[in-house]
């Protein structure tokens, strides 16, 4: 049928139908602005982000979604332009060049992308894999029964499969420019070396009567090292029976250390060879270090009838026992191949470092220096020639941080901090000098307020040859050289209150490191290098470019920006970028200057719910020092209404100002901000500053002038305010409350509350006495407990228990190894016996934070019951009556 109109119908259509769009419209409209009030029950949208890998043109980047019940989801994408990949939970992003993308999803499928074609190829039963050096090739490993596993050898672009099956252990070369791999029959062993590069050529074959297991790699790819089982030892004697392998891929030669045919080999020790990590071969290949143990253990600490505690014992029974007896543990040798010969450098000691080159180690010992009751106890250092055996005392009980003392890459120095300054020691020369004396600045936080000695800033590392250590004070780099001639700063950051540090992109370390030992760090100044950035005063993060001298931004903002990576080839980089009230976000820039592309957005539903906002407030404790707080919005938050507040206290928060919180029910210890602000708090989170012997009343001061400059806001109703900590902040929690009628209900979580038990305590944690945490470091005591016995019992809550009025729920672990369980429960019982509102949850199998997701879930709650009942006259709970069932 033919239709017909008029030109006046058209009109009256026309008419109706832009009525009807500018309706819809309306009520779109409408929909988009009218908001909701999120629930717990929408928690579980909730998502956190991770940059992965950025391909080397810079065309490509990997990132993962992870969702708290487990379904997550790893994306590649386009940096520009709209492809984009998914895998359903994917691990183990990784790029080769620019072509090329694989990752295992679905746990042990691997997935082989090529981003040229898009094309995917898919191999089942996969446990790990890598790419070749040159990007052609890429090596996949399928798990067999028993210790044999499968590998296979794909030829990128190609299709072209080769099959190695019945591997018994394999090692790439550092780059995966090569293979090394053992294939098992009774009674021997074939080991095969092959190119991962070009055609896969064979390199090497060892046919060996023994079978191989472990295989390491010497750093330039010149040699091997192994371990041989002989197949017909008896079972009983196969450990003592283990040998080494060493191969000189130039030489073509083959050294075998026997223990049974070495002259100097301990009758009484055998080789260990469990990882890679237990054998280690030189710069040079003239020297292999590995790791001997007893053939028949000590076992001094197994279930004696007696334990025997003495007063000068260098460490108490309790550590040792923990330890174990030093005379059991792995302990480093050196074999030289090319004589046969071995050198015992460590005779006492239970600690090394060793020099880029390994031709020298640094190891140390605390049992010459006495009694221990630092965290981390004072050391003897030696030094040992391992070219020629000779050793020497060069530090004697100088600290043992493990920020405190570094070798050099070529062996010329050791540098060291001792009293507020670094110093270096000329090994050839046998000088110790001070490098950092007339620098000006201090090399360590002068706004550190623990007990004991401020921190040190960390050490950056040494620039090539050991002519110079990178150090860092509280804004710069500096490059000092290490025969004290010269210092530097490389930046300019405390002219601007701009903290500089080397992002971690900079530092290489080994996966395998031999005895935990990391090589040196070497850092090229003549090379770009990455910067992380950050400004505490105007809460800016970010990251700069150091090259040439100069420091460029590539992006700062007063954002929490993290998770940088940046393209091989271009000036192409990513990054996650969000604040509190923005979800985290993955931002592509294709050059410094040029603006920024958003490739992911986490977290969408956001829009739908109401947020809340935080902002900045200062204000000054008793001293006049002006301090930063934290003051969270509720979403609800109406100009003129007054609202409850729940105030967390943990020394400083500020840092937290652009953290984006996710709701969620799955808290350690119970406490997430984003959920209070959906349920109509404010949330507040003071600065905290300490005056050693006052930790107390630190706190309070600090705190209550907080609450004092919220106050003056008109926001809060006072007689609905809340007090919550965690470890250190439940300490201050319970103090607080002993000491103020401020707040009218408190939550603490496993809290210090008898500092003189707690001092007398050996720690389940560390095993150790617990006399450091009060003289050098957090709990701020700053002297022992029997220089100033009044002062221990006057900052503990226990014994102010008869002042608190403010109702009071406890929390603990019952394997609490940091905070004892029995800390809480005597808070508790005081309470109890006093007649004061107390409850106390003390969870079982859990430790410090809780860590059971359904324990997490129970404690959140709870908590948010104590506070809705106390603050906002919610009803009680069931758990919240007399003689309740858990």
């Amino acid at each position: 049928m033919k239709a017909y109109t008029t030109k006046g119908s058209v009109t009256c259509c026309t008419l109706l139908a832009f009525i009807f769009t500018v309706l819809n419209s309306c009520s779109v409209l409408g929909q988009v602005e009218q908001k909701q009030v999120l629930t717990k029950e929408q928690y579980s949208l909730w998502s956190s982000l991770q940059a992965n890998a950025i391909s080397d043109n810079g065309r490509w980047t990997s990132y993962s979604v992870h969702y708290e019940s487990g379904i997550d989801t790893l994306f590649v994408s386009a940096t520009e332009g709209a492809k984009r990949f998914s895998y359903p939970k994917g691990s183990k992003a990784t790029f080769s060049g620019s072509e090329w993308f694989a990752c295992l999803k679905d746990k042990n499928r691997l997935v082989i992308l090529s981003l040229t074609t898009g094309e995917e190829q898919i191999i089942d039963n996969v446990v790990d894999f890598e790419f070749s050096a040159d990007g052609r090739n890429l090596v996949w490993v399928q798990k067999k029964v028993g210790r044999l596993q499968d590998l296979g050898i794909i030829e990128l672009g190609h299709k072209n499969v080769t099959q190695l099956n019945n591997v018994g252990v394999f090692s790439f070369k550092d780059d995966f420019s090569a293979l090394a791999y053992s294939n098992e029959r009774e009674g021997s062993s074939t080991l095969r070396i092959i190119s991962l590069n070009d055609q896969l050529l064979p390199l090497t074959t060892l046919q060996l009567n023994d079978n191989v297991s472990r295989i390491v790699w010497q750093n330039n790819g010149k040699s091997i090292a192994f371990a041989l089982h002989p197949s017909k030892s008896s079972a009983t004697s196969a450990a003592a029976d283990i040998q080494l392998g060493y191969y000189v891929f130039d030489q073509k030669k083959m050294y075998i250390l026997d223990p049974k045919g070495t002259p100097g080999f301990p009758k009484d020790k055998r080789i260990v060879f469990n990882s890679a990590s237990q054998l280690n071969i030189s710069e040079d290949g003239l020297r292999i270090l590995f790791q001997l143990v007893p053939i028949v253990m000590t076992e001094l600490y197994s279930a004696p009838d007696v334990e025997i505690w003495h007063g000068d014992d260098s460490r108490i029974y309790t550590e040792r026992k923990m330890n174990g007896n030093p005379k059991d543990k792995a302990k480093p040798w050196v074999w030289y191949p090319q004589t046969d010969t071995l050198l015992d450098f460590m005779p006492h000691e239970t600690s090394v470092l060793l020099s880029g080159n390994q031709k020298l180690a640094l190891s140390s010992n605390t049992e010459s220096c006495g009694p221990q009751f630092k965290y981390d106890a004072d050391r003897d250092y030696y030094l040992t020639d391992l070219t020629n055996g000779s050793r020497k005392l060069i530090l004697p009980c100088h600290s043992g941080h493990s920020l405190y003392t570094f070798m050099s890459p070529s062996g010329k120095y050791i540098a060291y901090f001792k009293d507020g300054n670094w110093f270096s020691y000329d090994i050839s020369n046998n000088i110790h000098r001070n490098l950092t004396k007339d620098a000006g600045v201090a090399f360590y936080d002068q706004n550190d307020d623990k007990a004991g000695a401020p921190d040190v800033y960390i050490f950056a590392g040494w620039t090539k040859d050991d002519t110079h250590i990178i150090v860092y004070d509280q804004y710069d780099l500096w490059q000092i050289s290490t025969d004290g001639t010269s210092t530097k700063r490389l930046t300019a950051g405390r002219a601007e209150a701009i903290e500089y540090r080397l992002a971690s992109k900079n530092i290489r370390k080994k996966p395998h490191a031999f005895f935990a030992v990391q090589d040196p760090t070497v850092i090229d100044l003549n090379t770009p290098l990455l910067l992380e950035a950050s400004s505490s005063m105007e809460s800016k993060q970010g990251y700069f470019m150091l090259e040439k001298g100069k420091v460029t931004p590539l992006v700062f903002d007063s954002k929490n920006i993290y998770m940088l990576l940046q393209s091989a080839l271009k000036d192409y980089f990513v990054y996650i970028e969000e604040t509190y009230a923005l979800a985290p976000r993955l931002i592509f820039k294709k050059h410094k200057k040029q603006k920024a592309k958003i490739i992911f957005q986490s977290n969408p539903q956001q829009a739908k719910y109401f947020w809340g906002s935080n902002r900045t407030i200062t204000y000054s404790n008793k001293s006049g020092k002006k301090l930063n707080g934290l003051l969270y919005y509720p979403t609800d938050y109406v100009e003129g209404r007054k609202y409850p507040m729940i105030v967390q206290v943990y020394e400083r928060q500020h840092y937290l100002k652009n953290r984006y919180i996710q709701p969620s029910l799955n808290n350690g210890d119970g406490i997430n901000i984003t959920n209070y602000v959906m349920d109509g708090y404010f949330v507040l989170l003071p600065d905290i500053v300490y005056e050693v012997g006052s930790p107390g009343d630190s706190a309070l001061d600090c705190v209550s002038a907080a609450v004092q400059e919220v106050q003056k806001l008109g926001i809060v109703d006072l007689a609905r305010i809340g007090l919550t900590g965690h470890s250190l902040g439940g300490y201050e929690t319970t103090y607080i409350i002993a000491k103020s009628k401020l707040f009218a209900v408190a939550v603490g979580g496993a809290s210090q509350t008898d500092l003189v038990s707690c001092y007398l305590t050996v720690g389940e944690a560390y095993k150790r006495p617990e006399f450091w945490r009060f003289e050098d470091y957090t709990n701020r005591m700053g002297k022992m407990l029997f220089e100033d016995m009044d002062n221990y019992v006057y900052n503990s809550p226990v014994f102010n228990a008869s002042t608190i009025t403010t109702p009071l729920l406890l929390w603990t672990g019952d394997k609490d190894g940091i905070v004892a369980p029995k800390q809480s429960m005597e808070l508790y019982l005081a309470l109890r016996r006093l007649g004061k509102k107390v409850a106390l949850l003390r969870y079982r199998d859990e430790y410090h934070s809780l860590s059971d997701s359904r324990k997490q879930v129970n404690l959140t709650l709870k908590i948010a019951d104590w506070f809705n009942y106390y603050l906002k006259d919610g009803p009680p709970k069931l758990w919240m009556e007399a003689n309740a069932n858990p």
